[in-house]
């Protein structure tokens, strides 16, 4: 009886076993089908583009993704700000309109290069930048950097890009025609970059040890390192003056920097917790947007000293100066608007009532419009700086940040963090956005197929589970008993 009840637990095990394989060969094919179909948009005879991973300089480093053409200027009868198109970095795909994907790698910050008509968009996940020509829109290359690639610079004498590596405490200075990366340890936590023009120097904020590394962009080295405050950040470059001045987040206030001896001549009392910085090089004033205190701090850089303290919106973060009409735009994380400061009367003039916890701010001098990335609502602000009122919306991706203008084509690059894309915006007045595009999975709307797959999963597991539960419950074949051995009988011992 027992060699039976143990035959008939391992028989059940068995039977559960193979239901359990088969259960998770199937969803082994269906996660499979997932991948493939939600890593491009389909198409046959589709033109070869560098994909993720893949520097220029690496032949045959492609996949074949499908690339719409873009127009060489906005749709006729569009008049406004709209989306271009929307290029996907994860699979170098570049999509008409605007388009939500499915996928992203966190792009964080960009910085234009006029002189080769690139964007280059740091990736904060995937540790990389991704270098877009302004031509077709697309990535060009795939450049590897440090960990957390956060801020970036770029170097207008030597055409090179420094980004700040937030993970592994250096800086990867790129040369934008070969795309060759020098690493320079720097100090821990970099954030803030800036480039001093006049002294072909780069100043790097290093957050987590309470520094400023100072690169020569002639030979990569730090050749100084500056003390400032405790938790520096924003780093703004007065070329009048030839000074840097960097908000030290967590001590309120800001580090003076001469540029010429490299040493803090002047320690400022702002705000509490000071983060965005902006050069006024028309009245010789730096605004500080100190986001603890909702106010801006104005300091004069002839006595480097606060001479007016404004009253903003909550948790002011960043600032931006607009050199036409001398204004200053102050985007109010929480109170969702942005502050419109005279900088002759150094007072709000307007409040101008944006998206959900506008993030940056960009001043297009060609339109005299200020770009607005609201990281809560998913789109993007356009304010005309005649009238300061908001002109246009224009929906983007989920979590817009960074963004940068192409002078060159008129165009703005704003990267979502969210969905790991960069939205291509023409410039100019108002206009009707085009349709939303919106990512496909099985042919669905992405939330319905992945409905599909869950409710196929769903009844696989079911399946398999009821035939393992009905195998378990039949009655396993028993042998008949075989005759009981016959006992063996010794014979008698002789005396």
């Amino acid at each position: 009886m027992r060699a039976n009840s143990v035959g008939r637990q391992r028989s059940t095990t068995t039977r559960w076993a193979r239901g359990l394989a088969v259960t998770v060969v199937l969803l082994s094919v269906v996660s499979s089908m997932g991948v493939g179909v939600s890593r491009g948009l389909g198409g046959a005879s589709l033109p070869s583009v560098p994909c993720r991973g893949a520097n220029s300089a690496s032949p045959g480093a492609t996949s074949v993704l499908p690339v719409v053409e873009r127009p060489t200027s906005p749709t006729p009868g569009s008049t406004g700000p709209t989306v271009l198109d929307t290029l996907v970095l994860f699979n170098n795909t570049l999509v008409s309109g605007n388009f939500l994907a499915g996928n992203g790698i966190d792009p964080s910050a960009v910085a234009y290069d006029p002189t080769k008509g690139e964007m280059f968009v740091t990736n904060y996940e995937a540790h990389d930048v991704a270098v877009i020509s302004d031509t077709t829109d697309t990535v060009v290359a795939w450049v590897p950097v440090g960990w957390a690639a956060r801020g970036a610079a770029y170097d207008t004498a030597r055409g090179e890009v420094f980004v700040a590596n937030e993970g592994s405490g250096s800086v990867s200075m790129i040369n934008d025609t070969t795309h060759m990366v020098l690493t320079i340890p720097v100090g821990s936590d970099p954030e803030g970059v800036a480039y001093d023009a006049a002294k072909e120097e780069v100043f790097v904020a290093n957050e987590g040890s309470g520094n400023v590394s100072v690169i020569n962009d002639a030979t990569g080295a730090v050749t100084k390192w500056v003390w400032v405050g405790t938790n520096p950040w924003g780093v703004a470059y007065d070329a009048a003056k030839g000074e840097v001045f960097v908000a030290n987040r967590a001590s309120g206030n800001v580090s003076v920097i001469n540029d010429t001896t490299n040493t803090v001549t002047k320690r400022v009392w702002v705000g509490t917790d000071p983060w965005g910085v902006a050069y006024d090089a028309a009245r010789g004033e730096v605004y500080v947007a100190n986001a603890g205190s909702d106010n801006v701090s104005v300091i004069n850089d002839t006595t480097d000293t606060v001479t007016k303290s404004i009253p903003v919106g909550s948790y002011p973060r960043s600032v931006a100066y607009d050199a036409a009409k001398g204004e200053v735009f102050v985007a109010n994380y929480d109170s969702n608007n942005v502050s419109v400061i005279d900088d002759i009367t150094n007072t709000v003039t307007k409040w101008v009532s944006v998206g959900a916890n506008p993030w940056g701010v960009t001043y297009d001098a060609a339109q005299g419009e200020v770009f607005v990335t609201n990281a809560g609502s998913g789109n993007v602000s356009v304010i005309d700086d005649t009238t300061n009122m908001v002109t246009n919306w224009v929906t983007v991706g989920s979590v817009p940040q960074g963004m940068a203008y192409d002078t060159g084509r008129s165009e703005m690059y704003v990267v979502n963090e969210v969905q790991g894309t960069v939205s291509i915006l023409s410039t100019g007045s108002t206009a009707s956005p085009p349709p939303l595009k919106s990512a496909t999975f099985l042919g669905l709307p992405v939330s319905e197929g992945y409905a599909v797959v869950a409710a196929v999963v769903v009844v696989v597991v079911a399946i398999a589970v009821i035939s393992g539960w009905h195998l378990s419950r039949r009655k396993p074949t028993v042998a008949p008993p075989s005759a009981p051995p016959s006992p063996s009988i010794e014979p008698p011992k002789s005396d």
